[in-house]
Order: structure tokens, then sequence, then C-alpha cells
């Protein structure tokens, strides 16, 4: 069957493709082939039917049959280029696989066979209910990773969706790995309040984790494979909460954020309002506990789009709180400097310098140094706020590696940049050499998470997902190298992958100028019922 190509709203690319087959005899003499090939199902290795198959830019598609085969008769010589897409599967690309591409390729006449794999969605459902068994409607379900950087903590959301009217939950379109799952209340603030008559105390709903913890932390992990899905039931208690009052000074506008943190890192949500001509806030809904609050905004006769910040104010919460003072001062600024030293050191490299906020906004922010840039003409990072970072920095070759990173005395490569409000900053230095080791990683027999743990540098460690070679340059030193399924890998920053590559990772030792190739069989990666 011949159809006009279309796109799918989700479209999920592979890394393989069929096998070409020449023509019958008469055929020949223009060089027309046959194109055959079969779509399955990485998990279970069973035929996918129904799979949009594409030949790009020529407009021929069809969909792959029963036993998952298709078949292009009649195409040229040469090289065609092969989409397969499917909802509810993912590709190589989908899942972050290394080196992979967003469509094959497949070169005719050729005798090869390839067959095309996608990896099933994972699902996550259930039910939402009150202690008296009651379902809970308007809920958020939030499933996310658990890592140690973000704007919430260390929880990062990847999918949501809202409970319905009878207290249930779906959350489909999830990739192999570790999720945690939250449930909080969809309000302006996030808690609804039930306020009785009377002197009774206020109670409402506060932000949960799976199966009932305040926060990520303390949460149960839920392994998600390929194809499966997985059924829980939530109770979510009433809480006693409190109002914490004060005023801000030096704020512009009532465009103004606060930020309650908890001892354990994690945000709380709350219900704020805030009175510009007054400077006067209140902030409701807050359960028990220690805490610590700022505010952030712009400022009062700052230039346009100035933000301020004010330092952590502490706020123990045992009843109605009172009297809080909240004062905003000038966001920070951070510039760099790149200096190349060793072998090759008169050749131009460009860092990429990343800075990467855990606790609070602005989150993400990048910077772009090159070694040539004058002391005058350096870029710098804006706006930023107190808090602790992270800073990676990535160099554009794989001939250089980061030898040092500091601010000041901090040395970025081992320790975390914290921030306080209004501080001024000396410039981030980085020190590129050239003298690193190469490590060439084959990965055989399908793909793998592989963690590359640097003990001498741990900001310098990474996880990415591997399939074939790739060649890694590092600087001389310790490392530990484990691989991960699906179910495990994550990010780097994650501390349970971290643990996992401490207790499980083999050590390699790397010299300055060595080459050396190490050969890793993915069957051998560590998976969810492997650990103790």
């Amino acid at each position: 069957m011949r159809l006009r190509a279309r796109r799918l709203p989700i479209a999920f690319a592979v890394w393989a493709l069929s096998s070409g087959r020449s023509a019958p005899a008469q055929q020949a003499a223009a060089d027309r082939f046959d194109l055959h090939g079969r779509v399955v199902n990485s998990a279970t290795g069973e035929p996918v039917a129904g799979a949009l198959v594409e030949i790009c830019c020529n407009s021929f598609a069809q969909f792959s049959r029963s036993d998952g085969t298709f078949t292009f008769s009649d195409q040229p010589r040469g090289t065609l280029t092969i989409r397969v897409t499917k909802p509810g599967y993912f590709s190589d690309t989908d899942l972050g696989r290394h080196g992979a591409t967003a469509d094959a390729t497949v070169t005719l006449p050729s005798d090869a066979a390839f067959v095309a794999r996608l990896t099933p969605e994972g699902i996550l459902y259930g039910e939402l209910k009150d202690e008296s068994g009651e379902p809970l409607q308007g809920f958020q379900v939030i499933a996310g990773h658990r890592q140690a950087r973000g704007t919430a903590g260390e929880f990062a959301q990847v999918a949501s969706t809202t409970s319905d009217d009878e207290g249930a939950f779906r959350i489909a379109e999830l990739k192999p790995g570790r999720y945690y799952l939250r449930f909080a209340p969809m309000t302006a603030g996030g808690v609804p309040f039930r306020s009785p008559d009377g002197p009774q105390p206020k109670r409402g709903y506060l932000s949960r984790f799976y199966p009932g913890a305040s926060g990520v932390a303390s949460a149960t992990a839920i392994d998600v494979r390929p194809g499966v899905q997985i059924h829980m039931t939530q109770v979510m208690p009433l809480q006693r909460i409190y109002d914490v009052t004060g005023i801000v000074r030096g704020a512009s506008s009532g465009n103004l954020g606060f930020t309650l943190t908890g001892a354990d890192g994690e945000p709380v949500e709350t219900t704020s309002r805030f009175d510009p001509g007054t400077g006067r806030f209140q902030l409701q809904g807050v359960p028990a506990g220690a805490y610590s609050l700022r505010a952030s905004g712009t400022m009062r006769g700052a230039a346009e789009e100035a933000l301020g910040f004010s330092p952590d104010v502490p706020v123990s919460v045992k009843g109605d709180v009172s009297g809080v003072v909240l004062t905003l001062l000038p966001a920070s600024s951070l510039g760099a400097r790149v200096r190349d030293e060793g072998p090759a050191a008169a050749v131009e490299h460009t860092v990429l310098i990343q800075l990467l906020g855990k606790s609070i906004a602005p989150y993400g922010q990048t910077l772009r140094v090159s070694s040539a840039d004058s002391l005058s003409a350096r870029p710098r990072l804006e706006s930023i706020g107190p808090g602790r970072y992270v800073v990676k920095a990535y160099v554009d070759t794989q001939k250089a590696y980061v030898a040092s990173m500091r601010c000041g005395i901090v040395d970025l490569l081992r320790e975390d940049l914290v921030i306080g409000a209004g501080e001024a900053l000396p410039d981030i230095e980085v020190t590129l050499r050239t003298d690193g080791a190469r490590l060439n990683i084959t990965v055989v027999g399908g793909q793998a998470g592989l963690v590359i743990y640097a003990a001498d540098a741990p900001r310098a460690s990474m996880a990415v997902h591997l399939g074939g070679t790739t060649t890694f340059s590092l600087a001389p030193g310790s490392y530990r190298l484990l691989m991960l399924d699906d179910s495990n890998f994550g990010d780097v920053d994650d501390p349970s992958v971290l643990a996992l590559a401490l207790a499980h990772g083999t050590e390699l030792t790397l010299h300055p100028g060595e080459n050396r190739s190490i050969s890793l069989d993915a069957k051998d990666a560590l998976g969810a019922e492997d650990e103790p």
C-alpha cells in the first residue's frame, strides 16, 4: 500500500531498518530495488503492528503489518532516510541514547538485514482518596525524578495529570526509569483550606509524595520498565495549617514572589498575598515546622527589570507567625575567564559554563566564554539570586579538558557555589589542558546507561546512554565506571545514581596522554532487581 506521508502528534525515530533486495532482472537495468523491514518491541521482541514507516522527502509511507513487516518496492539506488513512529513507543533518540540520530539511513542495494526496535511506554495509574475513603478530585499528580539540583529542590517534574471526579489518575508515555509521585492540591497557592465555622483551627491538604512522605528524600521510588503498568492508591490526610505574616522592604510593585523552604530543602507550597502600598505580606497554609523564607521581585528605585532578593530569614512555625521582616538586596552577577596551559596552549578554546541552582530560580543559566575574550569584553551572568549552585563546564573539543575551575577560594570541581543576597563575586576562572587521557568505551549487546564518576573532581562526573563506541577526553586521575539499566539510569547528580556508582563501580586510573579502550556488555548493566 502506498500512502501520502503524514506526521503523528508524537514522533519517535528509530535506529533500525530493513534489508534491501535487488529488483527482478527486468528492473536491474533501471536500478530499482525493494526495501524490506520489520518493526519489533524492544522489550519483548514481538512484532509491532501499525507503526508508521516513512521514506523521508519522497512522500512514501505505510503502516507495518500484523507481523511487524513492511516493504517498499521499486526504490532507486542510493541512500534512503527512514523514519518509524508510533504513539506509545520511544526510539533510541527519545530515550537519550548517546549517538542516536533522528532518522536511520539505508543504502540500496544492500544485503544487510536490519530491524527497527521501538521501546513501549510505561504507565502509572491509580486512585486518590481522603481518610474516609472518599475520592479526591482536582489534585495534581506529578511524576518526576529525584536529583540534587532543580527549581524545586531535589524533585524534577517529568509529566503530570489531574485526578478526576472518582479520584482516578493516569500518567502515560513514561520512559523507562526511576520515578517519584507527588500529589498536590490544585489552587492558586497549592493549599485549599477547610475552615469550619467557629474557633476551630484551619486544616488543609498539603503536598505529599507517594506513599505519604513530605519530601522526595523520604519517598518511595517507583521503577518503571518498558511496557509495564503500575497501579497505586494514595490517601491524603487533612493537616493543621497556619499563617505567616510580615513586611517586605524595597519592593517596587505587587509582582513579588516568596520561597518558603523546609529543613529538608524542599519548597513548601502556600497561598501568598502582598500589598505593595504597605509592603505587608501573608502566607497561608503553612504546616508546623522549621523553614527559611525569602522574597524576590523588582526593587524600588532600581533600573527597569532589576531584580532583588532578600536574605533567607529563619521562621519557626508552631502557630500563626507575625512580624517577619524581609529586605530586598540587589541581585548578584558573575563573570568568567578561560586560561589554556600545557601542550597546545596557543589553540583557542570555547567553554560553556552552566550555573545550576539547587533550590531557587534562576535555574540553568549558561555562559559561553572563549580563551580569546578580552578582560573588558568578557560576558557575565546577571540577576543571580542567593542560594546554592552547581557549576558545570563543557569544552568545545575532545582535545582539551577542564583541569581546574575556581570562584575565589571555592573549588568548583569539588564544591557547590554558595551565593549570598547582593554578594559581589569574583570571576570564575577555568583552566584548560590538552594532555588528558582518551577513553574509548565500546558497549556491545545493546544500549546501557554509563556513569563515569570522577573521584578527584566529582563535579566533572557524567552519565550518558551508550551503544557502540564512544570516545571521551578526560583529566588524568581516578574514576569509577558503572553500567545501569533504564530503571536506575538518571542524572549524574541524582544521589541514588551516585550511591550506586560508589558502591558498585569499577575503579579505573587514567594517566596523562594515555589512550585506553575498554569493552562493556549491556547485559551486565545493574538493574533494580540486582540492588542489595
